[in-house]
């Protein structure tokens, strides 16, 4: 069972068409996002006709003291299904389940995490839509991340640092309150989904 939610929600910067949409998964099985078969987060974004966007998404855990774990943005041809799939799944130099120690491959803390996953610690997968031709995801994502640092002094798992040039892309489609949305663990709407 597909255990989601989602809406159409309109960016902070007032632009674009007025019909993007935020989804939120609900993972409480690693195998939620570690199967390739029947994954429950590419099954969500399919249904919900996301699977070719371009966005910002956050991995989060249910747990408000350090909630959270990823924050990313995808723009890539193929959108998030296929961020999610190279992320997860890929072979080369850009997944999520390993790192680089000591010129070693050793597991990532971002699969750790996921592994960590359960009834008692659930992680949530939200992803705000971005229409391609009004936005630059980075913009976004750059800003979480940001706000992340001040927020609790210390990064996420993500391997890279954040750009903090608060002039990039200001003309452009951006949702700033993706960031505290998501800490809150509401929708745009105020929907809660914890």
């Amino acid at each position: 069972m597909l255990k989601y939610t989602s809406e159409i929600y309109v960016p902070s910067s007032k632009r674009g068409a007025g019909d993007a949409r935020v989804i939120c998964c609900v993972l409480d099985d690693p195998m939620d996002v570690l199967c390739k078969i029947n994954n429950k987060v590419l099954d969500a974004l399919q249904k919900e006709k996301l699977s070719s966007c371009s966005g910002l998404y956050f991995y989060r855990f249910a747990d408000k003291s350090k909630p959270f774990i990823k924050i990313g943005e995808t723009a890539r041809p193929g959108g998030i299904a296929k961020r999610f799939s190279a992320g997860w799944f890929g072979k080369g130099t850009d997944t999520y389940t390993t790192k680089i120690k000591n010129k070693a491959k050793i597991e990532s803390d971002f699969l750790k995490s996921i592994k960590s996953v359960g009834p008692q610690n659930l992680i949530y997968f939200v992803f705000y839509q971005h229409p391609l031709i009004w936005s630059h995801t980075k913009s976004d994502e750059m800003y979480s991340m940001v706000m992340h640092q001040r927020l609790y002094k210390t990064g996420t798992v993500n391997g890279e640092r954040a750009n903090k040039n608060r002039l990039l892309g200001r003309q452009l489609v951006f949702h700033k309150p993706a960031f505290s949305e998501v800490l809150a663990a509401k929708l745009p709407s105020g929907k809660s989904y914890i």
